[in-house]
């Protein structure tokens, strides 16, 4: 068994990335992995970077974004999960619409799917693990179409966050068994 501390947010701008490369190429850090915003506005040159990497044993994964910036699919083919500028309706407005029913799960799939794609189009594979920025994974509603986009894409692995509703048992959208696991 090992600790796994993964640096999340790796191609959102290119200040972040130097840090997480850094952390994660010279041993300045402790993290063990990484994982890709592929809508990030550094994503490319992110990916570039990594593939540059040949003898790099860090496993990458996929940072699943509902909530900042552009969407990667079509924006016809999402617009329940953005506002009237095209950009992602943001942590707390995403939240509420879902709470509310205004957000389309077949959209939300149609986005996870499109960034595993551009994953798989950057990197040449899909990814090692696979998580959501701001912990989207785990909202009620989004937690099933992750795991479905996930599993039939190959990716086995994710991370359940520990946070204060979590721990304080007030994660209502979390089953019994998953509970029990944190």
């Amino acid at each position: 068994m090992y600790l796994v501390v993964n640096a999340d947010d790796l191609g959102y701008a290119d200040r972040r990335d130097d840090g997480i490369l850094r952390t994660l190429l010279h041993n300045d850090g402790v993290a063990t992995s990484m994982s890709l915003l592929v809508n990030g506005m550094s994503a490319e040159n992110a990916a570039e970077r990594i593939l540059s990497m040949h003898e790099s044993c860090v496993d990458v994964g996929l940072h699943i974004n509902l909530t900042e910036g552009l969407p990667v699919a079509e924006k016809a083919d999402v617009a329940t999960l953005l506002d009237g500028g095209g950009c992602f309706l943001g942590k707390m407005e995403f939240r509420a619409a879902l709470q509310d029913g205004h957000v389309d799960t077949a959209q939300v799939q149609h986005e996870i799917v499109a960034q595993l794609e551009k994953f798989r189009r950057l990197l040449g594979h899909y990814p090692h693990h696979a998580d959501g920025h701001q912990h989207v994974h785990v909202l009620p509603k989004v937690c099933a179409v992750f795991a479905a986009a996930l599993r039939r894409h190959g990716v086995q692995w994710t991370r359940m966050p520990v946070e204060p509703a979590i721990a304080a048992g007030n994660a209502h959208w979390l089953s019994a068994g998953q509970r029990a696991f944190l």
